[in-house]
């Protein structure tokens, strides 16, 4: 080492660090010298790793410039001061750091300047991550990035031991640098590499220098793969960078720097399909969120037909669709409902269908209940005829029988209250009670008749034959009714219904002759 570039010194701590006089560069390992040229230092040339710590807590910011070969430059975010020069003075005036026989040193001639050894564990991530976005801020581009640092001359044992870490605790390409900071902060040989930028570029120097072993544990543990790569879209996604709809030839190209995408060897027809199985999800989701909303805008939209347009009578059994539809869309509280402007006029219309039926239904309980009351009046009412003017008529000069008709009754009943009262009234009609009362004498004529007509065979005896000739007409009948009257079965027969059995049985046996002298003039 040459003495008169080199100074060794002791930062707060009581470790030895070495100070170049002349480049102002610091190193924690001691510099070896050269005979072929200038003495380099086994660190970067523009990362004073000691000199950062000195600015975490001022409001000063160390740059590099790309435009002048990453020389050094300090900003102060307070005063909006820009510096080549390294600041002298800290927060509120105060100065921290001052040149004395060309080293860095504090007032008390101790350096206060921390590097990896600072016991405030917590706040390293901070750090790093605060470094990152400053980075960031500075090289948009990743290539950049990546590539800044090309002519650094590492420390041969410092990257051994923090490629060891890597491959000890079986980092592969489903990490992410952030998992790098997270997971060794606490690790000695994390700190070894100075520059974050030099960790993140020996990161992906270990990913493509990776073992035959390694790769083919990779491509084999697909599960660990599918895991990482959806947690990393899940980060684009929070980020706002990735959408339900977005495709995999965009997605593909924002993530082209990605360690898993770039280093991993599982297949492209692999990473795309844990893409669109994420994507498929997104929309799943987009979906269900989407249903959700909607569900709730036609649960607002059902209360809003049932308080301003059921109540206001907007909604009946009269108005129709067409009508319902331009009272909605000229309705200011319909338009002030921003949920609403989600629905399509099909939402309103499968809404509008549905209140209407509960409308209708309403509307047929109603007509149920008051036709269950008019039942029991109806009933009551077709009783009533019954019994106060059917049986009335059921004897007597005016008794209905089977030759009756309704016309001459109704003269009898139109003046009558049980007769007024059946009028209108749902169920059988006056009309139809009245031809139920003849149906049923004209059965039980019927049935009276062929009782009569079985005594006559019984007796031989035909009320028209040519003996018939011999007889008029009267003796004919009186015969008759006293067979009748004589017979047991046959006693007991109205005269009434005698007379009507006698005239039916002679228009039969006349209607019999007529068809038999037909038969014989048509042979």
């Amino acid at each position: 080492m040459d003495s008169l570039e080199w100074k060794d010194l002791k930062d707060p701590q009581g470790r030895t660090y070495y100070y170049n006089t002349i480049t102002r560069a610091t190193s924690w390992t001691k510099p070896q010298s050269s005979s072929l040229g200038p003495v380099v230092p086994n660190v970067v040339s523009y990362d004073d790793s000691i000199i950062d710590q000195a600015l975490v807590d001022s409001n000063w910011k160390k740059y590099l410039s790309a435009q002048n070969n990453n020389k050094p430059y300090y900003y102060n975010k307070v005063t909006k001061v820009t510096t080549w020069e390294f600041p002298e003075e800290g927060n509120n005036g105060n100065v921290f750091v001052k040149k004395e026989n060309d080293q860095i040193t504090t007032e008390n001639n101790n350096h206060i300047l921390e590097t990896s050894g600072i016991e405030k564990k917590e706040n390293k991530v901070t750090k790093e991550r605060d470094f990152q976005a400053e980075l960031l801020n500075l090289f948009k581009d990743k290539n950049e990035l990546l590539n800044i640092s090309s002519s650094i001359v590492y420390n041969d044992d410092g990257k051994t031991k923090y490629t060891l870490m890597l491959r000890e605790n079986k980092v592969d390409a489903t990490w992410s640098f952030k998992q790098i900071m997270e997971k060794f902060i606490n690790d000695k040989r994390y700190w070894i590499i100075d520059n974050s930028l030099d960790r993140q570029r020996l990161f992906h120097e270990y990913l493509i220098n990776r073992t035959e072993e390694e790769l083919m544990a990779e491509n084999n543990s697909k599960e660990k793969f599918n895991k990482a790569f959806l947690n990393m879209l899940n980060n684009y996604k929070e980020e706002g960078k990735i959408f339900y709809y977005s495709r995999w030839k965009t997605i593909k190209r924002l993530i082209q720097d990605e360690p898993i995408y770039l280093h991993s060897i599982i297949s492209e027809k692999e990473k795309k399909t844990c893409f669109d199985n994420f994507i498929s999800e997104l929309r799943n989701e987009q979906s269900k969120a989407k249903n959700e909303l909607k569900k709730q805008a036609i649960s607002e939209l059902k209360d809003y037909f049932k308080v301003n347009l059921v109540k206001r009578d907007i909604i009946n059994i009269k108005n129709n669709w067409k009508f319902v539809l331009n009272y909605i869309e000229s309705d200011a509280r319909f338009k002030e409902n921003k949920n609403f402007k989600i629905l399509t006029q099909l939402d309103l219309l499968n809404t509008y269908e549905e209140i209407f039926k509960e409308i209708q239904m309403e509307f047929e309980n109603k007509i149920k209940k008051i036709d269950k009351i008019n039942y029991r009046k109806d009933r009551i009412a077709r009783d009533n005829f019954k019994n106060q003017i059917l049986k009335k008529y059921s004897s007597g000069d005016n008794m209905i029988d089977v030759n009756t008709k309704f016309k001459d009754f109704h003269l009898l009943i139109k003046d009558e209250p049980a007769f007024i009262e059946l009028c209108g009234r749902n169920g059988s009609t006056p009309l139809e009670l009245f031809l139920d009362v003849v149906e049923e004498k004209t059965v039980n004529l019927r049935a009276q008749k062929d009782i009569v007509f079985n005594l006559l065979l019984e007796k031989n005896f035909k009320l028209i034959n040519k003996n018939t000739l011999r007889f008029n007409m009267v003796n004919i009948k009186e015969y008759f009714l006293k067979l009748i009257s004589e017979n047991e079965k046959t006693k007991n027969i109205k005269e009434k219904d005698i007379g009507l059995i006698y005239e039916i049985l002679i228009n039969e046996e006349i209607s019999d002759v007529f068809k038999i002298k037909k038969n014989v003039i048509n042979r």
